[in-house]
């Protein structure tokens, strides 16, 4: 999937971010050892 989004590692933490016109916007910060990519985008199909 391709976004407009990144991240920075924080001790146990994942902070998803934007950068636009030289603001930074934070979207999320989450735990590191739950599920993200399945909170951010929910179940993805499998590839055939």
């Amino acid at each position: 999937i391709q976004t407009d989004y990144r991240f920075l590692v924080c001790a146990n933490y994942l902070i998803f971010y934007r950068y636009e016109d030289g603001i930074v916007f934070v979207s999320r910060i989450l735990y590191g050892k739950r599920d993200y990519t399945r909170i951010l985008f929910g179940d993805l199909p499998e590839d055939p």
